[in-house]
């Protein structure tokens, strides 16, 4: 019941890791805002939150966008007078060895994986500040600890988070407002469809798996906060 009419905002949230967590938080009682891109994925979402009686909003949302995340938050707190979290998940991966890497993709990489968590944690933390509460999780990845060979954008945008969110961790604790960072390790989603097997996706973390962990992080107590945890596949 801790969630029990929560208003918890979810970026991403068309497929993969946004989606479990949208299902998974509406049906422990949350009214879960979803925003995507992604329309059609949206729809999907949540379809299959109202077959459960879930709470669900949908609303379009492209992170790169400034004017669209001030909207979004804008929409969620008169609607509901409150924001008391937010989940950042919407991010891209690109590969390539530094000296051949796009710029156009590293740009978007950056834009969407860093500006767009930036601008959503700093969005919605003036609303948490004047609520003086709320829960800001950052979604990043093993990469935000760890580079690895042709993944130098994906590493500097993960890396960044995890800067963004030691600090804000530090401005935002005397307005009661949480932050935790997830780093997950290879999870099936569509980003891996096209780069790997069944048999090496069998192996991977599921997306259910990332949104109970962020159901347990949002149902803490007012007094305790886990503010990095990484959740990695045993096999692979």
């Amino acid at each position: 019941m801790a969630l029990k009419d929560k208003v918890v905002i979810i970026t991403g949230a068309s497929s993969g890791i946004g989606a479990a967590t949208a299902i998974r938080l509406a049906k422990d009682g949350a009214v879960v805002v979803i925003s995507s891109r992604n329309i059609k994925g949206m729809d999907n979402v949540a379809n299959s939150i109202r077959r459960i009686n879930g709470q669900i909003m949908s609303i379009k949302l492209d992170v790169k966008n400034e004017d669209d995340i001030k909207d979004m938050i804008n929409i969620v707190k008169n609607k509901f007078g409150r924001i008391d979290a937010i989940v950042n998940n919407a991010g891209v991966r690109y590969a390539g060895n530094i000296d051949e890497f796009d710029t156009i993709e590293l740009d978007e990489t950056l834009d969407i994986n860093l500006r767009g968590v930036y601008l959503c944690c700093k969005y919605a933390a003036q609303v948490m500040k004047n609520q003086r509460k709320g829960h800001i999780i950052n979604i990043s990845s093993v990469a935000s600890r760890l580079g690895r060979a042709e993944r130098s954008a994906y590493a500097a945008s993960k890396f960044g988070v995890m800067g963004l969110s030691e600090a804000i961790t530090e401005e935002l604790k005397p307005f009661n407002v949480k932050v935790s960072t997830i780093c997950p390790g290879a999870v099936d989603t569509t980003m891996q469809y096209k780069i790997k097997s069944k048999t090496e996706r069998a192996k991977m973390l599921k997306a259910e798996e990332v949104a109970d962990l962020v159901a347990y992080i949002l149902c803490l107590g007012d007094n305790a906060n886990i503010t990095e945890v990484h959740i990695r596949p045993v096999l692979y």
